[in-house]
């Protein structure tokens, strides 16, 4: 089959990857001039493992990344006063279980340069906008694709079907007229990524009530992503702060932070990201399917953003692959993915605002229960579960 992808980035690359692999002819478009290594850090849990080790990547990525034993949390309770949250390790699980922390950028490259080895082909600076089906009348199913106004008109010719994987800002989405729910939270995070002396084998992160996240994820070679979380409508208030002044509050917030934040001088240097979460009753049409944050974008709390677009990935190519047709591929993918992606959507909307919202009583009733459920072994299991993406649902 002729397939056409909308996005040349993760869940982009990674489905490219297995399509082409597959024998089937693959063309990749993106709208930028360039497909370059973006963002910050990211946790690439064991599912999103699986689905490197699949692809032949896993030892490449572990070479470049921070293996991370666990996760902590503490909370602020005074001017220099700090108390344990939550702990996690993930050997509780089993016992070679762990996460990598790796920068987006350098999984990214590993991704396009299996793609297009594979023998997909990438267009920059193509972005699409809509499908037009083609002799629909004659029920051929073929379709063609349409750019935006500023890129020049080039035959690409006809498809079989379209992959939208263009992120939580699809274009597709509307144009398709599908029945989908975007919302944007309330609160963002300010990203940047340097060497840090303060290194871990755990995403380490610390929380003042709801309204002040910080974390620290260690991504290999001595380099540490780090965040700063806060209410998304005041980021310009926060950005006309003097830079030194807020770095200095920042330290003395989290110290561990001192030696990364101490390289930075501006607000330039850091990456603002704002949280969103969207929804699909149903992630396909005729000939369009939606993978990745296009179809079911959430907030970082949980971490599986990236993992949930590579299942998505590598679980949607074996359906092609098994049944040969779309309409019956795209029904088999979301009957066997609605309930785990149901599962971490929901669970994050829950979560989120126990870590970041206006909830001030949310706040105290997560400080108060939170650090009692590991204790509890059939809690704790669920947890890492959870957090090493392998729930398949609330009850699975």
């Amino acid at each position: 089959m002729r397939i056409a992808v909308s996005g040349c980035g993760i869940t982009g690359t990674a489905v490219a990857y297995f399509l082409a692999a597959s024998g089937h002819e693959v063309v990749v478009f993106e709208q930028s001039r360039i497909c370059g290594p973006v963002g910050a850090g990211l946790l690439l849990q064991p599912s999103g493992q699986a689905v490197l080790q699949e692809m032949g990547l896993l030892s490449d990525l572990e070479a470049k990344s921070q293996r991370l034993e666990g996760m902590q949390a503490i909370r602020r309770v005074g001017t220099n006063l700090w108390k344990s949250l939550v702990r996690l390790q993930y050997q509780w699980l089993e016992p070679n279980c762990y996460a990598l922390g790796v920068h987006r950028g350098t999984l990214f490259e590993l991704l396009l340069e299996a793609c297009l080895e594979a023998g997909a082909k990438v267009i920059t600076n193509a972005r699409v906008e809509s499908v037009i089906a083609v002799n629909a009348a004659a029920g051929n199913g073929k379709i063609r694709v349409q750019f935006s106004k500023d890129h020049p008109d080039e035959p690409f010719g006809e498809f079989d079907f379209l992959i939208a994987a263009d992120g939580s800002k699809s274009l597709l989405r509307q144009s398709c007229q599908i029945h989908s729910k975007s919302i944007e939270y309330d609160y963002a995070a300010l990203w940047a990524t340097g060497p840090c002396d303060f290194q871990s084998n755990e995403l380490f992160q610390v929380v003042d009530g709801t309204q002040r996240l910080v974390g620290l994820l260690p991504i290999g070679d001595g380099k540490t992503s780090y965040f700063w979380g806060f209410r998304a409508s005041e980021y310009e208030k926060l950005t006309g702060v003097d830079f030194a002044e807020w770095r200095k509050d920042a330290i003395q917030f989290c110290p561990e932070s001192e030696s990364l934040l101490s390289r930075f001088e501006n607000w330039e240097q850091f990456t603002f990201a704002r949280y969103r979460h969207v929804s699909l009753k149903i992630p396909y049409t005729e000939n369009v399917i939606f993978l990745g944050d296009a179809a079911h974008a959430t907030s970082p709390h949980l971490g599986q953003g990236v993992n949930l677009g590579l299942e998505d990935a590598i679980c949607f190519a074996k359906e092609v692959d098994k049944l040969e047709n779309f309409p019956n591929a795209c029904r088999s993918f979301f009957y066997n993915r609605k309930r785990k992606l149901r599962y971490y959507q929901q669970l994050t909307r829950l979560l989120s605002p126990f870590f970041q919202s206006d909830g001030r009583l949310k706040g105290v009733l997560r400080d108060v229960f939170l650090p009692w459920l590991p204790r509890l072994p059939v809690v704790r299991r669920e947890m890492l579960r959870t957090l090493c993406g392998t729930k398949n649902g609330w009850f699975a």
